[in-house]
């Protein structure tokens, strides 16, 4: 639709107007507790999030969140995708407790959606990773820097641009705290001349609509089973948004940056 392209080409200004007519319409005939008027509203929340308009797309994120648990379950790749998407707003405000506990919610619904090992579970460690620092907890981040390398190593290619921004994040904070030693140099070698910030990874939305903002940091996307876009951000900071069943890629002009690879 005329919505989905103008979001595709990263024109939000002239997509918001359709997405939000595509949602007054579904409301006309469907029941508001449809799962498909669930979809739209976290969609054109997408929209809202990269025009900067948090708000409203908070409002509309928790209603679909709150409609597709109940219609889909807890665990669907599509309540994973709208909680992660939720998590980065409250990032973007610096709101960093909430923007874990969401991440987490996220976490947990990828995982026994799709596994511990896919390495689209790698995408919401990264956003962990980098909220655990904002949060002053290095240890944690740490921690799941290295999980989400596991995951990625030995499952992408070495040029993946999801396993290069989670290497580049990982050399950052062991620099940023004086552990340089405790990784292979090849580990670091990616952190280069860039900002001694990590990154978060973008958004993901219910269906998969992929955020990826524009920000303070920058982001990956996973490999998507249906044709994922690379998105690059102009951050300090670098995050990643993954792509779920029938990824619509999304980007927000935001606090954050994201990639998602090809």
């Amino acid at each position: 639709n005329l919505g989905g392209l103008e979001h595709a080409r990263g024109n939000f200004q002239h997509a918001e107007p359709y997405a939000r007519r595509s949602v007054e319409l579904r409301r006309q005939v469907v029941d508001a507790g449809d799962p498909a008027v669930a979809e739209d509203e976290a969609a054109w929340a997408s929209i809202l999030h990269a025009l900067g308009r948090d708000d409203e797309a908070e409002r509309l994120l928790r209603g679909a969140i709150g409609v597709l648990e109940r219609t889909l379950g807890q665990d669907h790749p599509e309540v994973a995708a709208a909680w992660n998407n939720l998590a980065a707003i409250a990032h973007r405000r610096g709101d960093y407790d909430t923007a874990d506990q969401a991440y987490r919610r996220a976490l947990k619904a990828k995982e026994r959606a799709i596994g511990l090992e896919h390495p689209s579970v790698a995408i919401t460690l990264n956003n962990l990773a980098v909220n655990a620092r904002k949060r002053g907890d290095n240890e944690q981040a740490a921690a799941l820097y290295r999980r989400a390398l596991s995951i990625l190593e030995g499952r992408v290619e070495v040029d993946h641009p999801n396993l290069l921004l989670t290497r580049r994040n990982y050399a950052k904070l062991l620099r940023a705290i004086g552990r340089e030693e405790d990784e292979p140099n090849e580990r670091l070698e990616e952190a280069g001349t860039q900002p001694e910030q990590e990154d978060t990874m973008g958004t993901d939305e219910v269906e998969a609509h992929r955020l990826a903002s524009n920000t303070n940091e920058e982001g990956l996307a996973d490999d998507k089973e249906v044709e994922p876009e690379r998105l690059s951000s102009n951050t300090n900071e670098e995050a990643l948004a993954d792509d779920e069943v029938e990824a619509h890629r999304l980007a927000s002009n935001t606090n954050e940056e994201g990639l998602a690879d090809d």
